[in-house]
């Protein structure tokens, strides 16, 4: 969650970020899906798509800079 945090500073409003291992089973005890699926629902990106554990989000183009 912390490098998702950390990575949507730094990407512009409408830019993409990207991660892998989602999905994966006992690959961080299955955390980096939830972390995802939480920072979706948390924060204003949209999930573009799933595909080989790897995803990627967009960020939306226009966005809140209030922390």
């Amino acid at each position: 969650m912390q490098d998702l945090t950390l990575a949507l500073a730094k990407t512009k409003p409408g830019g993409y970020v990207t991660g892998d291992d989602y999905g994966r089973e006992g690959w961080w005890e299955g955390g980096v899906e939830r972390a995802v699926d939480e920072f979706c629902r948390a924060h204003p990106v949209d999930l573009v798509t799933i595909r080989n554990h790897q995803f990627v989000l967009r960020t939306h183009a226009r966005r809140s800079t209030a922390a």
